[in-house]
């Protein structure tokens, strides 16, 4: 059994587009900066494919572009599909527009998959968007100084096991951190 952990490793970005930032007066004291929205996975296992997958604009949404990264990991010879996100924080209608965008998309069954990042809407109804995935970890994560919410999250699907999962500290990010250990056989 392959054990999932987090050694430094090769670095995958998806560009999400050039914008004007405006950070939320609770997070930055500075004024709006000009930057590059980017969807980051940095992994140790050798990649065998990449994929975008897009999941479209929503009304209001900063984000000139929303894209999901999904790359083919060969872990110890065995393949595991990895799909990173960040979808809008548009609510009530932006995220849920976009997951079931994404689904059609998603690996199929049974190759064992995991499907992480910020989706910026809650547990229940992510797994109802969601049949067939998995919470890897539950616990609040936002916003990181006293969270009550759960917007951050990891799902797997197929033969993998969840080793353990906790959400962590407040490390000055808007969300708290997220951290799984999982096993493929």
């Amino acid at each position: 059994m392959a054990e999932i952990g987090a050694e430094i490793g090769e670095v995958h970005e998806l560009e999400l587009g050039r914008e004007r930032l405006d950070p939320w007066p609770h997070l930055v004291k500075r004024g709006p900066s000009s930057g590059t929205r980017t969807l980051s996975v940095i992994t140790r296992f050798p990649v065998r494919h990449r994929r975008e997958l897009p999941v479209g604009r929503v009304v209001g949404d900063p984000a000139r572009a929303r894209a999901a990264l999904q790359l083919e990991l060969d872990v110890d010879g065995r393949p595991l599909q990895l799909v990173a996100v960040h979808l809008t924080s548009r609510l009530p209608h932006g995220p849920p527009l976009q997951l079931t965008r994404l689904r059609p998309q998603l690996p199929e069954a049974p190759p064992p998959a995991l499907l992480a990042g910020d989706f910026n809407f809650w547990g229940p109804p992510v797994r109802a968007l969601l049949p067939g995935w998995r919470r890897a970890v539950v616990g609040r994560t936002w916003p990181a100084r006293l969270p009550h919410s759960q917007i951050d999250h990891v799902l797997v699907r197929g033969d993998v096991t969840v080793l353990s999962g906790e959400v962590l500290a407040d490390v000055g990010s808007d969300h708290r951190p997220v951290r799984v250990r999982l096993a493929v056989p």
